[in-house]
């Protein structure tokens, strides 16, 4: 059990935009083995882009800070508060946890009502840095990120107007994000500007070699000749010119278009 102090470095991995506020590496107990994470928000007022930051730091007068991990602004910078337990979840529970010692905590700046909807963009954001955060844990596992009103059900409402389960798979696209197409294959090729050259090329996933001489403009299927390249000195796909076939070889080899 200890601070999680790679919380920063992992929301800038997510391609996030992060603000380190001053001490948070140190701020938070250190009894912290967190499995999971919890959503809430913040009931400020409506002004400001993120007019709860010096509440989340330090605390109110009947709750010790800090309030959260991270505290998201209404322009979806990601305030880092805490790389220890905060107090956020209290008393409840979600798949077998329980304690503030094992879920993060996101605040995110909202009136805390629909008077003020979430924009997609705020949501989306939420769920990355959610992903961001259990990347830390043994297991990730998006199932494990909750609502506070899924935690605490019969006195918290946070966060208003979102669905638990369509947030988890948000929360799970970005834990596991599609990889990335591969690059169209090209062909591996040897030329020679020599007009009077052989060029052998090979395509990707396909056994056949082709060449063309370039004088008849024509790829030919060579696999059936490539004993008598190598001889002529073609190992290794290198050129050899020029390029002299006997008509009766050609003859049993189909023009490739």
């Amino acid at each position: 059990m200890s601070r999680d102090t790679g919380i920063a470095d992992r929301l800038r991995a997510a391609g996030l935009r992060v603000v380190e506020v001053a001490g948070w590496q140190t701020r938070g107990s250190a009894d912290f083995n967190p499995r999971g994470s919890v959503d809430h928000h913040t009931a400020s007022g409506p002004a400001g882009n993120s007019p709860s930051l010096g509440v989340v730091i330090s605390g109110r007068s009947d709750l010790p800070g800090p309030l959260c991990n991270v505290l998201q602004a209404r322009d979806n910078t990601l305030y880092v508060v805490a790389a220890g337990r905060a107090n956020h979840a209290g008393a409840g529970g979600w798949q077998g946890l329980s304690g503030n010692s094992t879920v993060y905590g996101i605040e995110r700046e909202n009136v805390g009502t629909p008077a003020e909807p979430w924009r997609p963009d705020q949501t989306f954001v939420a769920a990355a840095a959610h992903a961001a955060l259990i990347r830390g844990c043994a297991r990730p596992d998006a199932g494990l990120v909750c609502r506070h009103q899924e935690w605490a059900p019969t006195r918290k409402v946070d966060t208003h107007s979102i669905d638990g389960p369509a947030f988890r798979g948000l929360v799970n696209a970005a834990l596991h994000p599609p990889a990335p197409a591969p690059p169209p294959a090209k062909p591996t090729t040897a030329i020679d500007e020599d007009d009077d050259d052989m060029v052998m090329i090979q395509t990707p996933g396909r056994p056949e070699v082709f060449a063309t001489n370039f004088v008849t403009k024509s790829w030919i299927r060579s696999g059936d000749i490539i004993q008598f390249h190598q001889q002529l000195g073609a190992l290794g796909g290198k050129n050899v010119g020029p390029f002299n076939v006997p008509a009766s070889v050609l003859d049993t080899i189909p023009t490739v278009a």
